[in-house]
């Protein structure tokens, strides 16, 4: 297959639409296929005219004929440019979210992306979600799901967790440091548990909004929890692999998610979890390994935490589902292999 991927930024990017969108292309290249990937501007999905004018560029050069995907960063910003490219190419749009429900943008700009969204839409012959939940949202938009194929994100695992204490008193987080990941409501939560005995090790990529990392900053000095409470960069591969395993229990606070990796890849390690009711959260995390908080409420958090901070019994029930929970955790392999699926379905290879 000779394929053409266009996304906005750099695929190099460590969040997970970026990780899932590499994932692909280098496996797709491994099984011997042409991948081609195009950076888009990054002011996508409200482009200026000169990222309007790239992404018209871009287009025009790739041969009649070829298959392009466009993630979803971009895909519901142009349907009036998807509506041209239809009438020479294969069109396959790959959805980790829908910009309508992104929840960075205003009520407004929200209500705009839902019209532009929906139009797009009909212009893909093939829509690649990376969950059940965003396949919902999508047939609850009007799209048909003869079109919706779920491809779930993979996990990797390089060890795995075999012992636990007692009680959990390393705890992680794994997530960019944006304003839509909770850390703030975590430090107040967690400020209110301060005579317990724990540890917070954050890990997340600090350039996104330097603002609201120095916000954050300021929120664990002030609470005179610079004892407990430790800011790292992103890690990924062996290295965030040891974090999980020589932690006790991962800490998700984030507002809403549509699947979340870094749920799976801590289950996948063995690791336990708390983490919001925010969207597929609870779909994606089984009951008999997490708990769950109200979405942006620090008092359910607080009482979450605390709960299994104390309670040994609670704590060593989720661990030893956790434990077994790689058993069934899907491989970037098969993500990959049911990638390709899809695509040779819709290309007819």
């Amino acid at each position: 297959m000779q394929l053409h991927l266009l996304i906005p930024g750099d695929i190099n990017t460590l969040t997970g639409g970026y990780i899932y969108d590499k994932r692909m292309v280098n496996g797709l290249l491994e099984m011997g296929h042409n991948v081609m990937v195009y950076s888009l501007a990054v002011d996508f999905p409200f482009p200026s005219p000169e990222s309007k004018q790239q992404f018209v560029n871009i287009i025009n050069a790739i041969p009649k004929g070829e298959t392009i995907i466009i993630d979803s960063l971009a895909f519901g910003a142009l349907p009036e440019l998807l509506r041209k490219i239809k009438l020479n190419h294969t069109i396959i749009a790959l959805i980790h979210m829908p910009l309508s429900v992104r929840n960075e943008f205003t009520g407004a700009q929200n209500k705009r992306l839902s019209i532009l969204e929906k139009k797009a839409f009909t212009y893909a012959d093939l829509i690649v979600v990376t969950s059940v939940f965003t396949m919902n949202l999508l047939r609850d938009m009007g799209v048909d799901s003869v079109r919706i194929v779920v491809v779930l994100p993979g996990v990797e695992v390089f060890s795995h967790k075999n012992k636990y204490a007692l009680l959990p008193c390393k705890l992680i987080t794994v997530s960019n440091f944006t304003r839509n990941k909770g850390h703030l409501l975590l430090v107040d939560a967690l400020n209110e548990l301060k005579y317990l005995n724990w540890t917070l090790d954050c890990y997340g990529n600090t350039d996104f909004d330097p603002d609201y990392v120095d916000t954050l900053s300021r929120l664990i000095d002030f609470n005179n929890l610079t004892d407990k409470i430790f800011l790292h960069g992103p890690i990924t591969g062996n290295e965030l692999s040891k974090v999980y395993v020589n932690s006790d229990l991962l800490i998700h606070p984030s507002e809403f998610e549509t699947y979340g990796m870094v749920l799976t890849e801590a289950m996948a390690h063995g690791i336990p979890v708390i983490a919001s009711d925010g969207g597929a959260i609870t779909q994606t995390v089984p009951a008999s390994i997490g708990t769950f908080f109200k979405a942006n409420d620090s008092k359910s958090l607080q009482q979450t935490i605390k709960e299994l901070l104390l309670d040994s019994n609670k704590y060593q029930n989720l661990c030893k589902e956790a434990s077994n929970y790689i058993n069934q955790a899907q491989t970037w392999g098969k993500s990959i292999k049911d990638f390709e699926n899809a695509l040779k379905v819709i290309i007819n290879e």
